[in-house]
């Protein structure tokens, strides 16, 4: 008797569809958060362009100054990190409410206690032949995002990497390259790697923020979804590509 019941019709995978899947799952974290909070990839060359415009943007929003100051005039920017402090109600903790923390984490320059709603500055650091006055402003500054954020009640309407990708960029030295004759010295895979780097480095910041109990927005920019929201392959074709790969992989 024939069976009359609804028959599967298998999933066909182009070879477009394969090669867009290999892309995605070969993709590092830190290149997909680029794409999902830009819009572009490290490697797309206009990224350099829309991180400018995103830092003009922060530096806009908080009343930042810029963070290349520290090379040409370190006391200004610091008389500036000072005011934001100051203007937000925003104190520096005493040594002995930061003693603790400093001594699990010799090698941070400064932190942003939510519980205190205080900045500490690792004064010990200051004390190490390898201290760095520009690694201190960019730590310090890094923090003061975060701590204007929570003045600003961003951490309860912001995803944690939107947050680290704020004070991340905010440390990040790019007006010199809005100088284009300055930026066609500096090969394109020195900038590539920098910008990648920026986006490994929130990625870290967030699993770091993961591990201490923290949320995280980590769905959004995983293969699978990006796959789907960014390139329009189904969940169907992922499925099919998994089960096609298990086949052909070998059995122990």
């Amino acid at each position: 008797m024939e069976d009359k019941s609804e028959q599967l019709t298998p999933t066909i995978l182009s070879k477009d569809v394969k090669q867009k899947i290999d892309s995605r799952l070969g993709q590092s974290n830190g290149s997909r958060l680029s794409e999902v909070i830009t819009g572009l990839t490290p490697e797309d060359p206009q990224i350099v362009d829309r991180l400018i415009q995103m830092q003009d943007q922060i530096y806009q929003k908080y009343g930042f100054p810029d963070i290349s100051l520290m090379l040409t005039n370190p006391n200004l920017l610091h008389q500036k990190i000072n005011e934001i402090l100051d203007k937000n109600q925003i104190p520096f903790l005493t040594k002995d409410k930061t003693k603790e923390f400093f001594e699990k984490y010799p090698d941070v320059y400064a932190a942003y206690f939510r519980n205190l709603k205080s900045i500490g500055i690792n004064t010990e650091k200051q004390k190490n032949p390898s201290y760095s006055n520009q690694l201190f402003f960019i730590s310090l500054l890094h923090e003061t995002t975060h701590a204007v954020q929570e003045v600003n009640n961003e951490f309860d309407s912001s995803s944690i990497e939107m947050l680290e990708f704020e004070a991340t960029l905010a440390t990040t030295i790019l007006s010199p390259l809005k100088d284009l004759d300055y930026r066609a010295t500096i090969p394109e895979k020195n900038i590539q790697e920098s910008i990648v780097f920026l986006f490994d480095s929130i990625c870290f910041s967030v699993e770091n923020w993961e591990s201490q109990g923290g949320t995280s927005n980590r769905s959004r920019y995983t293969a699978e979804n990006l796959l789907k929201t960014f390139d329009g392959i189904t969940s169907d074709q992922i499925d099919t590509y998994k089960t096609q790969v298990n086949s052909q992989t070998p059995k122990p």
